[in-house]
C-alpha cells in the first residue's frame, strides 16, 4: 500500500484582527480594479517560513521531532508596505512587507533549514524573503490598474503583533482554494 502523502509547510499565522481588517481594506481596493485576482482569505493569511511540499505521513513526525528544539524568544513583527513579485510590469504575487521582526523570523527559518537538511530535504534555493502574500494575479487583465493601486497603498501600515509560536500546517488543495490545518505548534521559550 502506498503511504499517505501530506503537503505541508511551516508558517506563522496572522491572527490579529485589526491587522487582518487593514489587509482586507487593501485587498478590496485591489479587487475594485477589475483585475483577475485570487485574494488570500483572512483566515489563511500567514508568513511562510519554509514550504516542504508532499512528504509521507511518517516523515511528518520526524520533522516535528527534529524541529521541537528550535529556540526563539517572542518577538514583534511590524507589517507595513505593499509590493509585488517579480515586478510592477509582471505582477504575480501581491504582498505585505515585514518592516520589523526579520531577525526573529530568520532565527526560526535558519533552525528549520538546518533541521530539514539533516532529514535529507534540499535547502531553499531562493533563500528566505519574509513577506505576507495577500493576493495572486491570475492574468494580465487590468495589470496597469493593479500597479496604480500598489503605488497608492505602498506605505500602508497594517499592524504590529507578537510572535509566540510557529506551526507546521497541512495544505489540502481544493477547487475553491487551499484548506489549511495545524499539524503541530512550536512555542517560544517564554510563552
Amino acid at each position: 500500500m502506498k503511504p499517505e502523502l501530506i503537503r505541508c509547510f511551516f508558517a506563522i499565522d496572522i491572527e490579529d484582527k485589526s491587522t487582518l481588517d487593514k489587509i482586507t481594506v487593501v485587498q478590496k481596493r485591489l479587487q475594485e480594479t477589475g483585475a483577475n485576482l485570487k485574494l488570500v482569505a483572512p483566515d489563511k493569511i500567514h508568513i511562510t517560513l519554509k514550504f516542504i511540499g508532499e512528504v509521507p505521513s511518517e516523515f511528518v513526525d520526524r520533522m516535528i521531532n527534529f524541529s521541537d528544539d528550535i529556540e526563539f524568544s517572542p518577538f514583534k513583527v511590524e507589517l507595513r508596505d505593499v509590493g509585488c513579485f517579480p515586478s510592477l510590469r509582471r505582477i504575480n504575487v501581491i504582498w505585505a512587507g515585514i518592516r520589523e521582526g526579520n531577525i526573529g523570523l530568520m532565527t526560526i527559518y535558519q533552525g528549520l533549514e538546518s533541521r530539514m537538511r539533516q532529514l535529507g530535504l534540499k535547502p531553499e534555493r531562493r533563500g528566505f524573503s519574509p513577506h505576507l502574500t495577500i493576493a495572486r494575479v491570475r492574468s494580465g487583465r487590468n495589470i496597469d490598474k493593479i500597479a496604480e493601486v500598489i503605488d497608492e497603498v505602498s506605505n500602508t501600515f497594517f499592524g504590529i503583533f507578537e510572535v509566540m509560536n510557529f506551526r507546521l500546517k497541512r495544505s489540502v488543495l481544493k477547487p475553491t482554494g487551499p484548506m489549511y490545518t495545524t499539524i503541530h505548534q512550536f512555542d517560544s521559550q517564554n510563552s
